[in-house]
């Protein structure tokens, strides 16, 4: 099978590759949950704010629970879901700094242009302006934005760090993006050509999440370097946060529609099968 690339967002921001996904214009894209979520609500619940407590508790979660559940969702949309990747936990960065939740009101933070992602800042007082990744570094060079939250392979690779210097580690989403292929045209391949696709090489999934867990110090050791001023949060601290996001959580299903509260309900069967181990 002869594949052809169109990497840096050559065919338009994730968003717009999601729609052309569906729409059968392109055959396929990695793109992240969150630019998922305007086709597939139910993975804005991942996306919740502290809702995980470690990578661990994800990757069992959703490799035993979610994941099967995630097929059909993709299928009703049009789309082959082929595999789920890592990229990282999600952290504020802004100029100035934001350190407690209070720290966000009345900022105007970039969002991604999706009910998770809006609703977090306008939970903490915020003006969020949504906008695709492509947008976020102009923005902020130009004070368009003075803030916005990312993982930090997109932080560092994308250069935002250049432009805002404050970085808390909040911790407090987790970004994992998918492989994802046109229904329309994965039909149209011969059964061997669909279990090619479909199955992954043994242990790809544990390997890249490996990878990118491993460049976590890293790029903070960089971003040090590079000037940035780092904040890490006390328990204290966090428990703040916590207690700021409860009641956009609690609500978060209600918005997102769906099944997203059946999808809830999933992921947290499969927090408390983890918790048991």
């Amino acid at each position: 099978m002869d594949v052809q690339l169109f990497p840096s967002g050559q065919l338009g921001d994730e968003i717009q590759s999601v729609q052309q996904v569906w729409r059968a214009r392109i055959e396929g894209a990695f793109v992240s949950a969150s630019s998922l979520t305007t086709l597939i609500p139910e993975l804005g619940m991942i996306k919740a704010p502290f809702l995980w407590a470690s990578p661990k508790e994800l990757d069992h979660v959703m490799d035993n629970y979610l994941f099967d559940a995630l097929v059909p969702l993709f299928e009703a949309k049009g789309m082959i879901l082929v595999e789920v990747m890592d990229v990282g936990w999600i952290h504020i960065l802004s100029e100035p700094p934001v350190v407690m939740p209070g720290d966000a009101k009345g900022m105007k933070p970039r969002a991604v242009q999706t009910k998770t992602s809006v609703g977090f800042w306008e939970a903490l007082g915020a003006n969020p302006v949504a906008l695709p990744f492509t947008d976020v570094l102009p923005s902020l060079q130009t004070g368009w934005v003075n803030g916005t939250d990312n993982d930090l392979v997109s932080i560092f690779s994308a250069e935002f760090h250049k432009a805002a210097q404050n970085l808390t580690l909040t911790f407090h989403s987790y970004q994992l993006g998918a492989v994802v292929i046109s229904k329309s045209w994965f039909d149209g391949l011969t059964p061997e050509q669909q279990a090619m696709i479909r199955k992954s090489p043994d242990g790809e999934r544990a390997q890249s999440r490996a990878e990118v867990r491993g460049l976590q110090n890293w790029i903070l050791g960089q971003l040090d370097e590079g000037g940035v001023a780092i904040h890490r949060l006390s328990p204290d601290q966090t428990t703040a946060w916590q207690a700021a996001l409860v009641d956009f959580n609690t609500e978060l299903a209600d918005k997102l529609g769906g099944s997203s509260t059946e999808f809830g309900a999933l992921i947290a069967q499969g927090k408390g099968a983890f918790a048991k181990q």
